[in-house]
């Protein structure tokens, strides 16, 4: 067995990261437990919206990428969100385009950047994501010059109770080489 709900309805954290222009910057979830607590967080959707100050139709065509999510570690670069390649990733969302895909000034939408986007996690096994609930960090990345971006963060989840085999396999989950 997982482990059991502690909660009966979801809980809700809130938080936005500004990052300056061509930058990436964190904030931590300041959850209050550790995994040795025996306490693990599911994750059952994030709401992602950007806002972004200082853009226009021509910086719209210079960007190539803005990115914002979730992680376990604050030293994930620039290039490792847009590629996902750093393990330390639990979600992201992405907003990438290369040249000529917008086209002309006059095709591009800022309203297109401004939307906000649901990520649900309810289908997977155990109805969510599982994860340790320490050291978590909310993330944005852009690379465009002159924009101000702040990523705004609604996640939805609840908290378990967890046995000794799930503790340890998120244990080795979050540390590899053990």
């Amino acid at each position: 067995m997982a482990g059991k709900t502690l909660d009966r309805f979801c809980n809700i954290y809130k938080n936005y990261v500004q990052a300056d222009t061509a930058t990436v910057a964190f904030t931590e979830w300041p959850t209050g437990y550790k995994l040795k607590d025996g306490y693990a967080f599911l994750l059952h959707q994030i709401d992602y919206q950007f806002n972004i100050t200082g853009m226009n139709a021509a910086s719209l065509l210079a960007s190539k990428s803005l990115v914002m999510g979730l992680g376990t570690n604050n030293q994930i670069t620039l290039a490792q969100m847009i590629a996902n390649t750093d393990d330390s990733i639990i979600d992201r969302y992405l907003l990438l385009h290369t040249e000529g895909q917008v086209g002309t000034l006059a095709n591009v939408r800022y309203g297109h950047f401004c939307e906000a986007r649901s990520k649900d996690f309810t289908n997977l096994p155990g109805g969510g994501l599982l994860f340790a609930p320490s050291k978590l960090y909310l993330f944005v990345g852009n690379d465009t010059l002159g924009v101000t971006i702040q990523g705004f963060f609604k996640l939805f989840w609840t908290m378990l109770k967890i046995d000794s085999a799930t503790y340890q396999e998120l244990y080795e989950s979050m540390n590899p080489s053990a």
